[in-house]
């Protein structure tokens, strides 16, 4: 056992070296979770302090992000704009930045409904998905980029999820991923503390080596670097005052600043078949 937080821990896989909850808290709680007030959440108990009003550092976090990931990519299919996907797309900050910095038809899904129902009125495709991450409707091989903020930590099973997105990216295409790492400096100091470790909604904690094993085979890691977040100093100081039980504060004051997550981008490649 790695940390206790009663009546859950946080242990060790013993096969593949990975973190993980346990007990796994049901579908029904998580769904539950994510469907009430996960966007704005005053007491940072199990969602964000309000997601919405953030807009302007979340946008900021989000061209960073896929600006990286452009970079990275290989030339778009000659006859048609890529298909591009987000998974878990939230209230849709990042769709518009999505669509124009990768020159892409952007759909997205979520397991919220409400998150959904943003994504929609901003005139994007949106789907709910499943506990699993899982979305019906696409096609084989449809799609040439999938990307998932602050997803895959949230998922009851890897294989589940690693077997959906292998059957919907096309051979050669992009999952691109963003996720907390426990090898990070900022995560190896502050421990059972680390603003990584959200219980009960982060079911599974991965390193660079042990993510690489969770996604292999049908996935090979080609590109990764640390992350940061762009956050207004109000809501550093609020996020380091839950750290240490404080009540959260008044947020919205001070500068944007970058600042460390204790997460990794991760570029991989669906392998060629």
């Amino acid at each position: 056992m790695r940390y206790r937080y009663p009546p859950f821990a946080v242990v060790r896989c013993g096969a593949c070296g990975a973190l993980h909850l346990s007990p796994l808290p049901s579908l029904d709680v998580l769904r539950a979770l994510y469907n009430n007030n996960y966007y704005r959440d005053p007491s940072l108990q199990h969602g964000y302090l309000d997601y919405l009003a953030a807009h302007r550092e979340v946008t900021k976090t989000y061209t960073r992000r896929l600006s990286y990931l452009r970079r990275r990519l290989p030339p778009p299919p000659p006859e048609r704009r890529r298909a591009v996907h987000e998974l878990g797309a939230a209230l849709g900050h990042g769709l518009d930045l999505a669509r124009d910095l990768l020159n892409a038809d952007v759909s997205a899904s979520d397991v919220s409904t409400e998150a959904v129902e943003h994504c929609r009125r901003r005139g994007f495709s949106a789907s709910v998905s499943n506990g699993f991450g899982v979305s019906t409707g696409f096609a084989p091989g449809s799609i040439d980029v999938m990307y998932a903020f602050d997803v895959i930590e949230h998922l009851p099973s890897i294989p589940v999820f690693r077997a959906w997105l292998a059957g919907v990216i096309r051979p050669g295409g992009v999952f691109f991923l963003t996720t907390p790492d426990m090898d990070h400096p900022l995560n190896r100091l502050l421990g059972s503390r680390s603003p990584s470790i959200k219980i009960p909604q982060h079911l599974s904690y991965f390193t660079k080596r042990t993510l690489q094993r969770a996604l292999a085979p049908e996935f090979v890691l080609q590109d990764c670097a640390w992350d940061y977040s762009c956050a207004e100093l109000g809501l550093l100081l609020s996020r380091v005052g839950h750290v240490a039980g404080l009540p959260a504060l008044s947020w919205q004051f001070g500068p944007a600043l970058w600042v460390p997550n204790g997460m990794r981008m991760y570029v991989y490649q669906r392998v060629l078949e």
